[in-house]
């Protein structure tokens, strides 16, 4: 049994307390991200947090949070521009033609792109499940990466376990997915408390993009 809220739900502590007690997952699902659902999610993060005994890990966790988010969000928000340009997304030279102007016209025009992706069929589902004291969050998305976005992927996450972190900052930049820092940043930060890389995961199963996130407290040094 999981406990589903949506952009339109009336967030009360109740519904996190009832969750957390009951340790089931508590799934928030929404289209554009509005401020209400990121301070929601916020207050979320926070709660679970504490249950597992990790609210000093607050700040970073929030911020890596915000990361996966907004790639979610980017992801989705790619599809739609994609189609209104007749770009194929899964062709590269469409693709690499598409990412030219991608990020400029999506920041240029943020209020057209939030209001398609409102009215779109493309959601974004963030999860919070208990399970005794890790922490599992995810962020799933029904964009599901191309093989391009796929293979782009797989090399920062490799990248990330070649290089040191002054070499990963410096060689990572990705121009063709805009400041292409994401999941690098992700993984630092994690790094930075003693989580491994692998607690940090991206992935395709079914019709989703997932980004999971664990936070074992066992796996930390000093709480």
């Amino acid at each position: 049994m999981d406990l589903i809220l949506s952009d339109d739900s009336d967030f009360d502590d109740s519904s996190i307390d009832a969750a957390i007690d009951l340790k089931i997952s508590l799934q928030l699902i929404t289209h554009s991200l509005p401020k209400k659902t990121q301070e929601y999610m916020s207050l979320l993060l926070s709660k679970y947090l504490k249950e597992c005994g990790l609210s000093s890990y607050f700040n970073k966790l929030s911020y890596c949070l915000s990361e996966i988010l907004f790639n979610a969000v980017k992801a989705n928000m790619k599809r739609i521009y994609f189609m209104e340009k007749n770009l194929d997304i899964n062709n590269l030279d469409d693709y690499e033609e598409g990412m030219k102007t991608f990020r400029q016209d999506t920041l240029k025009n943020k209020e057209y792109y939030f209001e398609k992706l409102r009215s779109s069929d493309l959601y974004i589902t963030y999860a919070l499940t208990i399970d005794h004291n890790r922490l599992v969050i995810e962020v799933r998305n029904n964009s599901v990466m191309t093989p391009i976005e796929a293979q782009r992927v797989k090399e920062k996450i490799a990248n990330f376990h070649e290089f040191t972190s002054d070499e990963i900052m410096g060689n990572l930049v990705d121009d063709t997915e805009g400041a292409g820092l994401g999941i690098s940043t992700i993984m630092l930060t994690l790094k930075s408390f003693g989580l491994p890389g692998d607690n940090y995961q991206l992935f395709t199963r079914g019709k989703e993009t997932i980004a999971r996130l664990i936070v074992e407290d066992s796996l930390i040094p000093e709480l």
